[in-house]
């Protein structure tokens, strides 16, 4: 995780999937601390890169769906300045 994330800020690109790897790695590092089985059963899940990478689409999938995130890669807008000088 570390070294994708240095990778992508090598690069120019947000490191958004490292960031998110390593707060799930860090949420499941606090999980297995909580005792109980069912906490430890999803300590070990997001320990797993299958298990993160399904945390993650559900996590896209939920923003997409709310509108916060689109597919879109281009913001187009026109703006103009207009000096109020009394």
């Amino acid at each position: 995780m570390l070294r994708r994330l240095t990778e992508d800020l090598e690069r120019g690109k947000l490191p958004a999937d490292a960031l998110l790897d390593g707060l799930l790695i860090f949420i499941a590092g606090a999980v297995l601390l909580t005792p109980g089985l069912i906490t430890d059963a999803l300590g070990f899940f997001l320990l797993l890169p299958a298990g993160r990478a399904g945390v993650k689409k559900m996590v896209a999938a939920r923003l997409q769906k709310r509108g916060v995130v689109t597919d879109r890669d281009v913001i187009e807008a026109e703006w103009h300045r207009e000096d109020h000088r009394s």
